[in-house]
C-alpha cells in the first residue's frame, strides 16, 4: 500500500482511501453521535451494525485490484487515475446513502418510542450501511476498474 502512496498516479486516490478508511474505523462513534444529535437522547449501540471485518477485505481486494491496474501498461496513468477515483466516489457515496437509511430508521425508532430490538432483528435494515457499501463497491469495480484493469 505504501508503494501506492509513491506512485503519483496513485497518490490522491490512496489518500482519499486512507480517510475513508479511518471513517469507517470510527463510524460506530459517528453514528451514536449524529443519532444522540439528531434524537435529542443519549444513544449507544448494544449491538454493532457495521462488520468492520468486511472492511479489511474490501482493503485487500482493493489493492489487488491497484495492483492489477498498475502491471497494466496500455493504460494511460490519468484514465488509472480517474477510473481510481470514480470506484472510490462510488463506493463512498453508496456507504454514504446506506448510512444515512440506517440513522433515519434507528433516529425513527427511538422517536417513535418503538422496540430498538425489533430493528436490531431486521437484517436488512439493521446491516443495510454494509449491504450498500458491497453494492456500491461491486458497481464501481464492475464499472470503472475491470474495463482498465483489462484493456488491450
Amino acid at each position: 500500500m505504501f508503494y501506492f502512496l509513491a506512485n503519483k498516479t496513485f497518490r490522491g486516490p490512496i489518500l482519499i482511501l486512507i480517510i475513508f478508511g479511518v471513517f469507517l474505523y470510527f463510524i460506530d462513534e459517528f453514528s451514536e453521535y449524529l443519532i444522540s444529535a439528531m434524537s435529542g437522547v443519549k444513544f449507544e449501540y448494544f449491538e454493532s451494525p457495521f462488520l468492520k471485518l468486511i472492511y479489511l477485505l474490501l482493503l485487500v481486494v482493493t489493492i489487488g485490484f491497484l495492483s492489477a491496474l498498475n502491471k497494466n501498461e496500455l493504460v494511460s496513468e490519468s484514465r488509472k487515475n480517474k477510473s481510481v477515483l470514480a470506484f472510490l466516489l462510488i463506493t463512498i457515496a453508496a456507504t454514504l446513502i446506506g448510512l444515512g437509511i440506517h440513522i433515519y430508521s434507528v433516529v425513527d425508532v427511538i422517536l417513535s418510542k418503538q422496540s430498538m430490538m425489533d430493528l436490531e432483528s431486521n437484517y436488512l435494515l439493521y446491516y443495510i450501511t454494509d449491504y450498500f457499501l458491497m453494492i456500491g463497491y461491486i458497481v464501481g469495480s464492475f464499472k470503472f476498474l475491470r474495463p482498465a484493469i483489462h484493456q488491450n
